[in-house]
């Protein structure tokens, strides 16, 4: 999933010369997670992790790839304080809902709920989804598996619980007027997001 945002540095024209050369690598690497090169996009955010939302996107290329323990890992210090493990104040709902899609597709359902009670938009759409595939997952199970997990929110080692959606919420930092290749780009992922499920 991909999101405006009011605040796009793009559109605010911040003039300093740093901030545009990270930029351009920042939108270098949204291009190259569209067109489905998350390692390569990973490479070049690891070079500005401390740049605006360059951690959240690395987690988005990690949740594409499949590689979900460590988009737990990556927005675990993004997300939770290190002293408290309670949510930082402030916290972006997308940074706070796609930690929580890591964890559930990591086989930690119980934690994914954990996390999902912080939001700020409990009845928005990625929230809702999230909650129907542990629903629909918790029907899956044997009697059980199932009663720990009603009385306990306990789930069965390595559970597995399925997702009809491309995981990863992001806020684009691409100019709104797009050449012609990366609109093509746009439309084939737009057009991936609809038939994609996971």
């Amino acid at each position: 999933m991909k999101n405006s945002s009011k605040n796009n540095p793009v559109q605010s024209e911040n003039p300093h010369p740093e901030h545009q050369k990270l930029l351009k690598v920042r939108q270098k690497a949204e291009r190259l997670l569209l067109e489905g090169r998350y390692a390569e996009s990973i490479d070049l955010l690891n070079s500005i992790l401390s740049f605006g939302d360059a951690r959240n996107l690395k987690g988005v290329c990690q949740l594409r790839m499949g590689a979900f323990e460590s988009a737990v890992q990556n927005y675990r210090p993004l997300v939770l304080d290190s002293r408290t493990s309670m949510v930082h104040a402030g916290v972006p709902d997308i940074h706070i809902t796609n930690f929580a899609t890591a964890l559930l597709l990591s086989g930690r359902p119980e934690g994914c709920l954990e996390i999902l009670a912080s939001v700020h938009a409990p009845d928005s759409p990625l929230v809702i989804q999230l909650h129907e595939a542990i629903r629909q997952w918790s029907k899956t199970l044997g009697w059980w598996d199932w009663f720990n997990w009603k009385v306990g929110k306990m789930s069965p080692s390595h559970c597995v619980v399925p997702v009809t959606f491309l995981p990863g919420t992001y806020e684009s930092q691409l100019p709104l007027i797009l050449d012609t290749d990366t609109a093509a780009i746009q439309s084939a992922h737009d057009s991936a997001c609809r038939k994609t499920a996971i």
